[in-house]
């Protein structure tokens, strides 16, 4: 006879709720981007940071909806506003964003990350490059909300004083051919830039005012005077003289370099050169 027994053990397992979570703080810094220069080639990348405040949150929280938005603006057309202009900002996408209308929404595997303890990183503006607005600081507030908790920070740029050749005048250098000189000459050098400010230009003369003779200033040297967009400037001085453009507009600006030989009578024949060096200084 075979016989066999069995036993048999049950519990009851009770599965409890995820303990309630009615928001967290978050700390929301801006990392980068903080300075815009309009004559820089690459776009500027405003990089924004989050973390929760606490170390440790209930996985309740992970639940939560985590929102950005521009008080009093839209994320569809976000702008930073400066004293008397807008810096405009492109949205930069990410993985752990998306736009939702006129907010912002992080994804819910983002919310988990800053659940458990993670800083997220995130790109959020691109401010694209050569936007001539005037100097000064653009920004606007941006309210971050986790459930019943609010946190609201400033995100802006900046704006340096900046200046950019245009044109022909962006190789940096430029060559007068005067020709002939022994009845007197005349000549011009045009340059074009673009600025979001007043320039000064400092203009330093490596002779002194003298065009002298290729072999030696022994051999010879003629005396010339010059002017920028009609302003005489004083090239016998050693630290050079200064001209100043007033800001007009963020347009493409032109001006001129203009040199005036007189004749050059009982002088060696031969190449006669001097090099003029204009410092644009934007202010």
């Amino acid at each position: 006879m075979i016989s066999a027994m069995m036993a048999a053990s049950l519990s009851l397992v009770s599965l409890q709720p995820a303990p309630p979570c009615d928001g967290f703080d978050i700390e929301i810094t801006q990392t980068d981007g903080l300075v815009y220069d309009a004559a820089d080639i690459s776009d500027t990348i405003i990089h924004l940071r989050l973390r929760a405040s606490d170390a440790e949150l209930p996985t309740g929280c992970e639940r939560l909806a985590v929102r950005l938005a521009i008080p009093d603006g839209t994320a569809a057309e976000p702008v930073l506003a400066g004293p008397s202009a807008q810096l405009e900002a492109d949205w930069e996408r990410a993985d752990e964003i998306r736009r939702t209308g006129s907010t912002w929404r992080l994804q819910r595997d983002a919310v988990r990350r800053l659940v458990s303890g993670e800083t997220l990183t995130l790109p959020f503006y691109r401010l694209a490059a050569g936007q001539f607005v005037p100097p000064g600081l653009y920004e606007h507030r941006l309210e971050v909300t986790s459930g019943d908790r609010l946190a609201t920070i400033p995100v802006g740029s900046q704006v340096l004083p900046a200046l950019r050749f245009e044109g022909s005048t962006s190789a940096g250098t430029h060559v007068i051919n005067l020709g002939d000189i022994d009845t007197g000459a005349q000549g011009r050098s045009d340059f074009f830039f673009r600025t979001n400010t007043a320039v000064s230009v400092m203009v330093h003369s490596d002779n002194l005012g003298a065009l002298v003779h290729e072999r030696g200033a022994e051999f010879g040297a003629v005396s010339y005077t010059a002017s920028v967009s009609g302003q005489v400037v004083d090239l016998t001085l050693a630290a050079g003289d200064t001209v100043d453009f007033p800001y007009r507009s963020s347009a493409v600006q032109s001006g001129s370099l203009e040199i005036d030989v007189p004749p050059a009578i009982h002088h060696y024949a031969g190449l006669y050169r001097d090099v003029i060096t204009m410092s644009f200084i934007p202010y």
